[in-house]
């Protein structure tokens, strides 16, 4: 076996690589489970028996198969996915589970459903319904919501899973996130690229657990430290799953020193634990658009964590909930010495060179850092 390459190289090559991956292992009998959105149990889907892959929507910026369905107000990711499957570019999928985690996703969820109803040949969608709220009811309510999915999961795979196969399910979560965790302290140190780090998130949902550890650990042995005095920005916004900001950034003279959205940092997620009781406090406390808790001190953890010198924010046009947070959000950074720009709303993919020169007159005010 020839050994692993020592970069991810960019976002869409880990998705071409992951989705041929995908493919070749369903021609072999693999069962595969598609799912999207911030909270998805990616755990139970892997304890079941099937191969877990975080859907992309890839090269699928134009979407008239989907426009035929779906109203313009959706996040345009998941517009994406669906033009992908109504064009057959999953039709290997066993299923597809999608968490009540976000507006978008969760009336994905019921399109899907009723075109299935109506006849549609897309795989069968799972709605994986977790409550947020604290309290006996919410956690009694997500624990039955865990059950229900463990037995439909079970019927996909025709595998029921047990405490053994959730607990290795669990490790495996954990591993990942270990090494995500180290792939974000060398970034921070200046030892990698803004590219290659931004499509290290996707590997992680998407390649086969022991395809992206041995990559992992190649491109960590890796050395393209950057300059120390370049001002450091965090990326905030809405999922950025290409690299067009992240260039602009680096061309306007700064290096990325975070990424807070949910392509980013904020998909890790901590450690699962090892049994059903912390998996459940898991997946009702980890991020997700509908999660509870203050949005500004938790952006002013990240950027201070993060050494940063400025935060530089970015929408998508129909982003419904992330937008809210932003005046607090800027209120805390700037009442903490750290800058904080907002970029004009961007579609897929995102257009860098319409932004270059706000980016340049903002990184040029910058002070210089001392190291």
């Amino acid at each position: 076996m020839a050994p692993p390459r020592a970069s991810f190289e960019t976002v869409d090559a880990v998705r071409r690589e992951a989705e041929a991956l995908a493919q070749r292992a369903a021609s072999g009998g693999q069962k595969v489970c598609g799912w999207l959105g911030a909270g998805s149990p990616v755990e139970l889907i892997d304890a079941a028996g099937l191969l877990p892959m975080e859907l992309s929507a890839g090269d699928a910026y134009a979407t008239p198969l989907a426009d035929e369905y779906m109203e313009d107000l959706f996040d345009p990711v998941v517009r994406g996915v669906f033009e992908r499957l109504l064009r057959s570019d999953f039709s290997y999928l066993a299923a597809i589970v999608l968490p009540r985690s976000g507006d978008s996703v969760q009336r994905f969820y019921y399109y899907l459903c009723e075109l299935r109803r109506g006849g549609v040949n897309l795989p069968e969608a799972i709605l994986f319904d977790c409550q947020h709220a604290s309290g006996a009811p919410s956690e009694n309510y997500s624990r039955d919501r865990i059950s229900e999915i463990q037995g439909k999961l079970a019927s996909v795979s025709g595998r029921k899973s047990g405490e053994a196969e959730l607990s290795h399910a669990m490790q495996r979560a954990s591993q990942r996130s270990d090494a995500l965790q180290h792939v974000t302290r060398r970034r921070r140190s200046g030892a990698l690229a803004a590219e290659e780090a931004l499509a290290t998130y996707p590997a992680a949902r998407m390649l086969p657990h022991d395809e992206f550890l041995a990559r992992t650990s190649a491109t960590l042995s890796t050395n393209a430290a950057t300059s120390r005095k370049a001002p450091r920005i965090v990326i905030a916004g809405s999922p950025h799953g290409d690299a067009g900001l992240h260039r602009a950034i680096e061309d306007a003279g700064a290096g990325i020193a975070g990424d807070f959205h949910a392509a980013g940092d904020l998909s890790i997620g901590a450690s699962p634990g090892r049994d059903i009781a912390a998996l459940l406090d898991f997946y009702r406390t980890r991020w997700t658009p509908r999660s509870f808790g203050d949005p500004a001190a938790r952006l002013l953890a990240f950027a201070r964590e993060a050494n940063a010198d400025a935060v530089v924010f970015s929408y998508f046009p129909v982003e419904e909930a992330l937008t809210w947070d932003y005046p607090a959000q800027v209120a805390a950074l700037n009442s903490n010495n750290i800058a904080t720009l907002r970029l004009p709303d961007q579609k897929r993919p995102y257009d860098g060179a319409s932004v270059q020169a706000a980016l340049n007159d903002f990184i040029a005010r910058l002070p210089a850092r001392r190291t």
